[in-house]
């Protein structure tokens, strides 16, 4: 039996592209704090494509897209961590399960300035006013 060689190489590339192509990836998960809570609103996108979805208020998600099995999907929301996974370890679990661990930045102090003026007067907020708010740490 007879090969034809340039026939044969231009197979044998045409696999290989095929491999590397965009496939329409269908992903379901759910994104969970550290303490096993749903964790709604977290973002779940493919790096550098715009492509994503969020989470619900269970913190299930759905995203339904075309990808390399390269691309990078970035889950992330505020107030914490950001997690990466490469599309195509994801796709072979199935269901992805993910715990973001809170990240808490302190920061030194907010300034707050601004005015508002009425007929009467000109209305001032001093520190005193916003010790009384509640905050996470119960300080301002």
């Amino acid at each position: 039996m007879r090969f034809n060689t340039p026939a044969l190489i231009f197979f044998i590339l045409s696999f290989a592209f095929v491999s590397h192509a965009q496939q329409k990836i269908h992903l379901e998960g759910r994104i969970l704090d550290s303490r096993g809570q749903p964790l709604p609103q977290a973002n779940i996108t493919l790096q550098n494509t715009g492509k994503g979805t969020t989470s619900g208020v269970q913190g299930y998600f759905l995203l339904e897209c075309t990808a390399f099995k390269t691309d990078t999907l970035v889950i992330s929301s505020v107030g914490f961590g950001t997690r990466r996974y490469a599309i195509g370890d994801v796709m072979e679990q199935g269901f992805l399960q993910v715990r973001l661990k809170e990240e808490i930045h302190k920061i030194r102090g907010v300034e707050v300035s601004g005015s508002w003026r009425s007929d009467k007067s000109l209305i001032r907020i001093e520190k005193k006013d916003f010790q009384m708010l509640p905050t996470a740490t119960g300080q301002v």
